[in-house]
């Protein structure tokens, strides 16, 4: 949803600051751990573009997604998700402009989609 969001029309960097404020703070104060790590490798993608979430096939990712824990304690898990959010919101213009970039380039059309979920085209 964060990759989304970035297309909203309207939708900027002061949005997207809170987004993540209340996507981390929801999850502290429910004291869902599991989901602040899972928030933790959403991140983690979200740094690499969606040029990096797409290196690998869809299956693969959908793996890495399920099966991904981290043995780091609370405190560490929320000292790296305050880090990787303001690394992303310190360079949201730069992942802005590049995410853009690739939609325009490699999703015009289904060809990308076709290759990327492993589906043989027409």
């Amino acid at each position: 949803m964060l990759i989304i969001q970035h297309l909203t029309k309207g939708y900027g960097k002061f949005e997207f600051v809170f987004t993540l404020i209340g996507r981390i703070g929801r999850r502290i104060l429910k004291l869902d751990f599991d989901a602040l790590r899972r928030f933790e490798f959403v991140l983690r993608d979200l740094e690499n573009d969606f040029e990096g979430i797409t290196e690998i096939p869809a299956d693969e990712k959908f793996a890495q997604i399920k099966s991904y824990s981290s043995d780091k304690n609370i405190f560490a898990a929320i000292f790296s998700v305050t880090r990787l959010a303001f690394n992303h919101i310190s360079n949201y213009d730069e992942h802005d402009r590049r995410l853009k970039n690739f939609i325009e380039e490699k999703l015009s059309d289904q060809k990308f989609w076709l290759e990327y979920l492993g589906i043989s085209g027409k």
